[in-house]
């Protein structure tokens, strides 16, 4: 909620709240921000409960390459990369430009209707549609096991939302 800009709504719900009412946070990752945020409204001893390492780090074991193309270049080398998203429209983009290709591929995004995105996430699971094409925001607590790749077609503009959108591979 506080990466879809709703601090001030999380900060006001959590002023009516009695010192008695318990409070838990997930995340993914702990930005200073988040941080900051939970040691103002959280008990000051707090139970902690960790999986993995608390360092913002990706993992270790995954394959990472780092192509600057333009975008023409970008398009051919995607479609390559396939045979052997950062914004709403880029996502949509994308999504059609690899079913032009012919690619089975959805989509998801946060202007997306709930149903379409119950939908295109159902038929990822199932491996029923491949290709799944997705904004950072979106991408955020997805868990679907058995993710082999993860392409970042636009780079993104935080460690974060990198370790974020790498996330999604490399899990035992």
């Amino acid at each position: 909620m506080l990466d879809m800009g709703f601090e001030e709504d999380v900060r006001s719900y959590w002023g009516t709240q009695s010192s008695a009412c318990q409070m838990v946070m997930f995340r993914a990752t702990w930005p200073l921000d988040v941080h900051r945020l939970a040691q103002e409204y959280m008990d000051p001893d707090p139970v902690k409960v960790v999986k993995g390492s608390e360092d913002l780090a990706a993992y270790h074991d995954v394959m990472q390459i780092v192509e600057v193309l333009d975008e023409r270049s970008r398009n051919e080398c995607l479609i390559a990369l396939l045979k052997n998203t950062m914004n709403l429209r880029e996502a949509d983009r994308v999504e059609n430009m690899l079913q032009r290709g012919g690619w089975n591929a959805v989509a998801i995004h946060g202007r997306k209707a709930q149903h379409e995105r119950t939908k295109a996430l159902s038929l990822f699971k199932k491996g029923s549609c491949p290709l799944m094409v997705a904004t950072d925001v979106a991408a955020r607590g997805l868990d679907i096991p058995d993710v082999e790749v993860v392409i970042n077609y636009s780079f993104p503009l935080t460690t974060e939302d990198y370790v974020h959108r790498i996330g999604r591979t490399g899990r035992g």
